[in-house]
């Protein structure tokens, strides 16, 4: 993308590249990314804890890119703007994280 701005009735990809430095535990790597969209007031309209929560983990190869996409539907309406939090973390190795916050404006 090169704005912020997006359509009502489409999906975007929140993707985080180039991770590593894991804790490995029995040779895979256990990743957490939490995703949270809110409205103006702060009210959330998505809410997902960790999309990663239950997994049997990963190669560290395959957990150098995450991604988690967002359906930009209802109840999301045109013309405003949604705010975006993404935590990253190592279910392994405290204190690796990543956050990540954006605005999002619904045409």
């Amino acid at each position: 993308m090169t704005d912020n701005k997006v359509q009502l009735n489409t999906q975007i990809a929140i993707v985080a590249l180039g991770l590593n430095n894991y804790g490995i535990k029995d040779g895979k790597v256990f990743p957490g990314m939490m995703l949270l969209v809110t409205d103006k007031n702060g009210t959330p309209v998505l809410n997902a804890a960790d999309l990663f929560a239950g997994d049997q983990g990963y190669p560290p190869a395959n957990a150098t890119e995450l991604r988690g996409d967002i359906t930009i539907a209802r109840p999301m309406v045109t013309g405003e703007t949604y705010h975006i939090k993404v935590h990253i973390w190592d279910k392994v190795k405290a204190g690796n994280e990543l956050n990540i916050e954006a605005d999002l404006v619904v045409q």
